[in-house]
């Protein structure tokens, strides 16, 4: 069975201690709206925006889609754990491996061949039966650049 393509990412409720916390945050008036529910996001001059591949460090994962006026709720504690599905093929062999993330608003995934910001770790696959170890498998990363919280890498 292969795996399915669920883009975006999630808190993984039963890795963290109590149920995750989302915080409201300002969203820029240009970019109201232009966030989903599973997008990283980032902090951009005090307000959150949308993550991109390129992006150098992480305020979180969105919870819900930003509103028009301009608001998101963000899960925003650098303990969290998250689970999102790699965007190639992932081996077991990447447990603990530090990489990046990929994709657009509505469609991010975990990077696992590229390196060159290394914003989030991978804990482990998780461990399902509805996900193999191969392409889009889901896996447990954390962000390991936070906007509130530094480099976690070294």
């Amino acid at each position: 069975m292969a795996n399915v393509q669920r883009y975006g990412f999630w808190a993984a409720k039963e890795l963290c201690s109590g149920e995750p916390v989302a915080t409201k945050w300002a969203v820029n008036s240009t970019t109201a709206g232009a966030i989903d529910a599973g997008d990283a996001v980032i902090l951009s001059q005090g307000y959150a925006a949308g993550a991109a591949s390129t992006s150098g460090s992480l305020l979180g994962v969105a919870a819900a889609d930003s509103t028009a006026s301009g608001e998101v709720l963000v899960y925003d504690d650098p303990n969290t754990v998250f689970v999102g599905i790699t965007s190639g093929t992932y081996a077991s062999t990447l447990r603990g491996k530090i990489c990046d993330i990929e994709g657009t608003k509505g469609a991010m995934m975990v990077n696992e061949d590229a390196t060159t910001e290394s914003v989030v770790g991978i804990i482990r696959e998780v461990p399902a039966i509805d996900n193999e170890i191969g392409t889009y498998t889901k896996v447990y990363f954390r962000i390991l650049k936070h906007n509130l919280n530094g480099d976690q890498t070294a």
